[in-house]
């Protein structure tokens, strides 16, 4: 006993054909796409805006006071030398 007769296929096909070709269209773009050998752009924006949304959902409204950044202007470099300064000249500061 066959699980599948012919005309039963045909009958499938007729009536999931055209959604069955786009959801496998869809899924081969997006392997193309994860792969890199199409890049799509428009997925590259969808994907950043889905990154800020749930950074901007989930990340806390607070300073955390661990993190300094710090400008390293053309005067600092002559006065204290070449960049990356030892670990002497940090406790000054």
């Amino acid at each position: 006993m066959r699980l599948f007769s012919l005309t039963k296929l045909k009958n499938v096909v007729k009536q999931h054909g055209v959604s069955f070709a786009l959801s496998l269209a869809i899924i081969v773009l997006m392997l193309l796409h994860a792969s890199n050998v199409l890049p799509l752009g428009f997925i590259h924006k969808l994907e950043n805006y889905t990154y800020d949304v749930r950074l901007n959902l989930l990340m806390p409204d607070t300073v955390d006071n661990r993190i300094v950044i710090v400008d390293i202007d053309e005067k600092s470099l002559i006065e204290q030398g070449r960049w990356p300064w030892g670990a002497i000249k940090w406790p000054h500061w």
